[in-house]
């Protein structure tokens, strides 16, 4: 077997040269093997490292795809990566035809669940304030048809070993109008996917996009 000799220095204050990129075989420098800050920005060259060198989420929030809400009752984000403990939904200028609620259900690989939900929201204008719960997912009350959602709802893996998620949501509906609530559901396995549905009807404007880590 041949074997490629290397010129390898090592300075006075320690420094090491003659190894270039490639030189070493995977695992032989480790986290173990380098001193405490002997590593920094210094040492790196430009570009060297992306997000490409890292595991999903590990540099920041991954973001969906946007879907357009001007058609059909519902929308799904599939494929939601394994280790996935925070999720953003947006809604942006979100109206539908005739329905008065929006359910987020949550899915694992083997599908959407609807039921099982503790979940309540209300909705806040000037002049009332209407609640409700749900047990198929978790509510976002409109309120009105006529309404139009922009807001977020987060959402929290509190207990990986029961898959259990925890929701928050706030938005506005009108100039005068605000929606808010929670609720929490456990799922039978882990997290893979959203399913976001009118309680009736269509939608018929705005978008919706997710942001996961």
């Amino acid at each position: 077997k041949e074997v490629t000799k290397l010129a390898i220095a090592i300075s006075g204050s320690g420094s090491i040269s003659g190894i270039s990129v490639g030189g070493l075989n995977d695992g032989i420098v480790d986290s173990g093997t380098l001193a405490t800050n002997s590593v920094d920005s210094a040492e790196l060259i430009d570009g060297s490292i992306d997000s490409s060198h890292f595991a999903a989420g590990v540099v920041g929030p991954t973001s969906g795809t946007a879907q357009a809400t001007t058609s059909a009752g519902s929308k799904t984000f599939s494929s939601i990566p394994s280790g996935t403990t925070n999720i953003i939904i947006s809604f942006n200028e979100v109206s539908a035809a005739t329905g008065y609620s929006i359910d987020v259900q949550l899915g694992d690989a083997g599908g959407v669940e609807s039921s099982g939900y503790v979940s309540s929201g209300y909705t806040l204008t000037a002049s009332a304030t209407t609640a409700g719960n749900s047990t198929s997912g978790f509510m976002v009350r409109l309120g009105d048809a006529a309404y139009i959602l922009s807001g977020q709802m987060v959402l929290t893996l509190l207990d990986a070993s029961a898959n259990t998620w925890i929701s928050s949501h706030f938005g506005k509906t009108d100039t005068t109008a605000i929606v808010g609530g929670g609720g929490s559901k456990s799922l039978s396995a882990e997290l893979t996917q959203l399913y976001i549905l009118l309680g009736s009807g269509s939608y018929d404007a705005g978008s919706i996009n997710i942001m996961y880590w």
